[in-house]
């Protein structure tokens, strides 16, 4: 056949109803060829499979500009892509329908989608509503990245319908500056009372404060946990304590820039003594803590054998606190494997009780 007579693919958008074309016409290369099958996906008539591979190879070695061109590999050669996730920004609400409409399809085997910053507040209830969906139909998807867009209370909770879902695979899901609000925190609420495989919530970076965490930590699920920069105070840390009491299969809790001062990591520590408590990594930093609350570490290093990493990073521990925190580094039970520390203004004598603490325990990475 003639190139001049080879049938031509052309994708667009159709010039009346400005709408992407569906997928029979993204498929029609030629009308006189019946529509083909691989397997359980459909694929374009009159492609021979080295095109087909070809255009799969161009989608995981090139970047994806093009929704249409991203819609089209993920309906027709899912078969054929071995990609498990790939990222978009800055999408129209209607190019973002027609991706999900792509990843709707079970046997797309994204893993990963990360749509942060993609979305503006207007188009945020609509694009929930289709992530929902998403959510729903394809059991492949395990993460989920939406943070830096404003979801709105409306969004949430579409999202939280797919979330809920028994199907919903997902296991880690990343909220992070989305300006969650009271109304957002009691839908997550009940994602976390049902979810089987939500492992992971990330919410970085929202102004939480204490109520909208209450509600979090009612319906906290047994899983690594990050409550970082979300306003939280020393008054809630009281519910975190009781987290850390009654759970066995907490292992990680990041409470990076959160006012906990020292009261508040008082009663943390009192929930870290508790016996069988599995906690390895314990993130502090910018927490407004000083030195008086070393004394409290140390118990909590002294009871919980579990304790792998801890990073106390940017507070006013000062010399004395330092030394507190190394008398207790050096007890033979004490299992630390990495300690972050601000170095930079201690005394020649902490300097010194450090290194020989470096001589003795040479399993510290500091």
């Amino acid at each position: 056949m003639s190139n001049a007579s080879r049938p031509r693919l052309s994708i667009r958008r159709d010039r009346k109803s400005k709408e992407f074309p569906p997928a029979e016409r993204l498929c029609s290369l030629s009308s006189e060829v019946p529509v083909a099958k691989r397997g359980r996906c459909h694929t374009p008539p009159g492609v021979s499979w080295d095109v087909r591979r070809k255009v799969a190879a161009r989608s995981q070695n090139k970047p994806l500009k093009s929704v249409v061109f991203i819609y089209f590999v993920l309906n027709y050669f899912c078969h054929l892509i071995s990609f498990r996730s790939f990222q978009l920004r800055d999408l129209p609400g209607s190019q973002l329908h027609l991706l999900c409409q792509a990843l709707c399809n079970p046997y797309c085997k994204i893993k990963d989608l990360k749509l942060f910053v993609s979305f503006l507040p207007e188009s945020s209830e609509a694009v929930c509503k289709y992530l929902a969906s998403v959510l729903i139909c394809n059991p492949n998807l395990t993460e989920l990245d939406l943070s830096k867009n404003p979801l709105g209370d409306t969004g949430v909770k579409y999202l939280c319908e797919g979330l809920r879902h028994s199907n919903c695979k997902v296991e880690k899901l990343d909220l992070s500056t989305c300006y969650l609000t009271d109304a957002s925190c009691v839908e997550l609420s009940s994602v976390l009372q049902v979810s089987q495989t939500l492992k992971e919530l990330f919410v970085f970076t929202n102004a939480l404060g204490d109520t909208r965490v209450q509600h979090l930590c009612e319906a906290w699920c047994p899983h690594p946990s990050r409550l970082s920069e979300c306003s939280l105070s020393a008054a809630r840390c009281e519910s975190l304590m009781q987290i850390l009491s009654s759970t066995q299969s907490l292992t990680r809790l990041l409470l990076i820039n959160n006012k906990i001062e020292d009261l508040g990591l008082k009663l943390l520590c009192e929930g870290l003594k508790q016996p069988d408590r599995q906690l390895k990594d314990l993130a502090l930093w910018t927490c407004n803590l000083t030195r008086e609350c070393c004394q409290d570490l140390c118990n909590a290093l002294y009871a919980n054998e579990h304790l792998r990493d801890l990073d106390p990073s940017d507070n006013a521990l000062g010399d004395e606190g330092m030394q507190v925190l190394c008398e207790g580094l050096k007890q033979p039970f004490c299992k630390l494997q990495t300690l972050c520390i601000d170095m930079d203004h201690l005394h020649e004598e902490t300097f010194r009780e450090i290194e020989a603490l470096k001589v003795s325990k040479p399993g510290i990475t500091w």
